[in-house]
Order: C-alpha cells, then sequence, then structure tokens
C-alpha cells in the first residue's frame, strides 16, 4: 500500500521581501508545486495522501490558490487527509471549512484526537487540527481512538524535540508505544532523518520548495510504502522542488577587484553545477585591500550569472589597514584612527562594522578616491 505523505507548502506566503512581480511569481510556483505533488501521486499509483499542515500560510487564502487546490485535491485519484497545523488552522469560515472542499478530502476540525477509517485499504488515520497559532498540551495525552483491525498511522502537525513547545510537543516513544505505524508529521521544515522505533517508523515531511535561504536545498516529500501484512513502513523520498536555495562561502583574502571576485565566484558556480533553477547567496570572508571596495550590486548583476535564478552577494569581509601605520601617523589620517579605535576594537561586532567602514570612508575620502557603498 502506498501513502503519500507531504506537508508545510505555506501557499500564498507573503515574500515581503521581494518586489510584487517576484513575489507573486514565487506563490505560483508553490501552487504549482503542491499540484504537482498531487499529481506524481496519482501517476505513483499511491491509495492516500496525508498532508501534515501548514498547506496555506494562514487559514484563509485567496481565490486563486483555493482554486488550484481544490482542483489538484479534487483530481488526486484518492483519499486526502489534512490535518490543520499552526499557520492554517481550523476556524469557522476558513479556508478548510469552504463548502467546496472536495468530497475526497478529509479534514481534523478539532484538538480532540479524531479518526477516519478507510476500511477498503485496511488503514485508520488519526490526528487532530489546530484550532488557534498556538497548542500548548500533548495531543496525544488523552486516550488514542486507534482501530482494533486496521493499520493505524498517525498525521500530525507538531514538535517532537521539545516537551515544553507551544507547537504541539509531541513525543517519538509514545507514538511507538501507542502502536502507530507510521508517523506522519508536519513543522519541521528541514526534515531530520527518520527514526524508527520497534514497528513504528516517524518522518517529518520536510518544505516541499524552499521559499529562502531558510531552506536548503532540494524540497520534497515521502511515498510511504506500507506492507498491510506486517504494518511495517518504508520510505522513499522524491524531490518536488524546481527552485533550491544555496550558499556558498568564499574567501576574498587578498583580492583587491570585482573581476577577481567574479572569477572566483564563476568557478564554484561550475563546479557545483548551479543553473537557472538556483537561488545562490555568496557570503564573502577575508580580508581586502583598503583601497577596495566589494561592488556588491556590480557582482550580482554581472553577465556571467545570468543563468541563475537568482545571485546573492553578502559581503562579510573586512578591510587590511596598515594599522601599525595609522597608530603613528601624526596626521589627519592617524587622527582619524585613533578616535575611531575604541570602536574598532568593541567588542560588539556591529560596532566594530560601523568603524570599520567609517575608516575606510575617510581614508578614501582623503585620497579622493570614489568608493562603492552598496
Amino acid at each position: 500500500m502506498k501513502i503519500l505523505h507531504l506537508g508545510d507548502f505555506h501557499l500564498d506566503s507573503a515574500f515581503s521581501g521581494f518586489e510584487k512581480d517576484v513575489a507573486d511569481q514565487k506563490r505560483e510556483e508553490l501552487r504549482n508545486c503542491f499540484a504537482r505533488a498531487l499529481k506524481i501521486g496519482r501517476e505513483r499509483g499511491v491509495e492516500l495522501v496525508l498532508i501534515s499542515g501548514d498547506t496555506f500560510d494562514t487559514p484563509f487564502c485567496t481565490a486563486s490558490t483555493r482554486k488550484a487546490v481544490f482542483d489538484a485535491i479534487a483530481t488526486a485519484g484518492c483519499s486526502v487527509v489534512i490535518a490543520p497545523g499552526n499557520h492554517d488552522y481550523y476556524i469557522k469560515n476558513g479556508t478548510y471549512a469552504d463548502k467546496a472542499l472536495p468530497e475526497n478530502a478529509f479534514v481534523f476540525t478539532s484538538t480532540e484526537l479524531g479518526r477516519f477509517d478507510f476500511d477498503e485499504l485496511g488503514v485508520s488515520v488519526i490526528g487532530y487540527a489546530f484550532t488557534s497559532d498556538r497548542y500548548e498540551k500533548n495531543p496525544l495525552g488523552t486516550e488514542i481512538p486507534l482501530s482494533d483491525t486496521n493499520i493505524n498511522i498517525l498525521c500530525a502537525h507538531g514538535n517532537l524535540f521539545s516537551q515544553f513547545h507551544k507547537y504541539a510537543p509531541l513525543n517519538a516513544q509514545e507514538i511507538a508505544d501507542a502502536g502507530f505505524a507510521y508517523a506522519a508529521l508536519g513543522h519541521v521544515h528541514i526534515a531530520p532523518e527518520p527514526q524508527r522505533i520497534g514497528n513504528t517508523l516517524i518522518a517529518y515531511s520536510g518544505f516541499p520548495q524552499g521559499r529562502s535561504f531558510d531552506e536548503l536545498g532540494e524540497g520534497g516529500a515521502y511515498i510511504v510504502d506500507i506492507d498491510r501484512e506486517s504494518g511495517r513502513a518504508e520510505l522513499e523520498r522524491i524531490k518536488l522542488s524546481t527552485l533550491s536555495y544555496e550558499i556558498e562561502k568564499i574567501d576574498i583574502t587578498s583580492f583587491n577587484n570585482d573581476e577577481d571576485v567574479i572569477r572566483k565566484i564563476e568557478t564554484v558556480v561550475a563546479q557545483k553545477g548551479y543553473g537557472e533553477n538556483t537561488a545562490l547567496r555568496v557570503v564573502l570572508s577575508g580580508s581586502v585591500p583598503s583601497s577596495y571596495s566589494v561592488g556588491k550590486v556590480r557582482i550580482e548583476t554581472s553577465p556571467a550569472f545570468s543563468h541563475l535564478a537568482l545571485l546573492q552577494i553578502k559581503n562579510n569581509s573586512s578591510t587590511d589597514f596598515d594599522l601599525e601605520y595609522l597608530e603613528g601617523d601624526m596626521t589627519v589620517r592617524g587622527e582619524i584612527y585613533r578616535q575611531l579605535l575604541p570602536q574598532l576594537n568593541s567588542a560588539d561586532e556591529r560596532e566594530r562594522v560601523k568603524a570599520s567602514l567609517a575608516l575606510k570612508f575617510a581614508l578614501a575620502a582623503l585620497d579622493k578616491r570614489e568608493i562603492g557603498v552598496d
């Protein structure tokens, strides 16, 4: 028996850090990812879909997203069980209460444990719903309504890693002791390795497609194959994302121009095979001569990287001043350095960065040199 385990799409995310047209495009990509996931499930012959929370970023969604999701569910070719999470929690008049919800969708609507039986599959799905953005008690702390005849599966949004968490604190051993064959969990976007306790397999689906540099690499989901006789579950990871976020760190010590930085980044891009489906952040480190100021915008907009979906430069490099010379310099240059010295040696990183920039700008002004401030 094959089951598709999904979660954490966060459809209609605001993408507030992006321009409107880019944000609209990203929301459309997420909708397409959801439809693609159910299409893959149908093509792979899954008999049940489990969505473990946060399909939407809020309890409500736009009309276009509602239509895309409901159409995808209606054509899934099997029943779809949904456990609302802390973002898309179940409320009256919310998306999950919409009368247009397809008949093959089964949604948990209470913080109390409920059960959907699919006797034709020999499976029962136990779960609950967030009904607000918090759920601080242990959802499994009451009697668990297990089926005596079917394989029992938990579909839930919650946190396995802290018993004092405000987002449905769960306990792996408790899940295993209850007798679940599989626990389809959501909430943790960077999915840890699935864990098996006895005959129970517990897994987070993880993010389906990255939305920012907090979600690196390829997003996906699980196809769960459960043996009907033994109830033992096995997992297959499937890729869903069409865009992956990646971070590379590059040391530019002693570099003195943007062209050298660009060539170094080009080498890394080629080695890693990054292309049109890659959003890349490059973190620059090391120290550069005081005569050089990294041209962040110039590098980001270089034609050398036009094939990437996105290039973002984060400049953490420092300026290599001749501090010994400045210490003894009796001109204005030395006096500026001495005035800034307490901030340059501050325990506060932000203070050190500001002082370093101030020194760089001051020395450039005295030398009548242009300096990039991007």
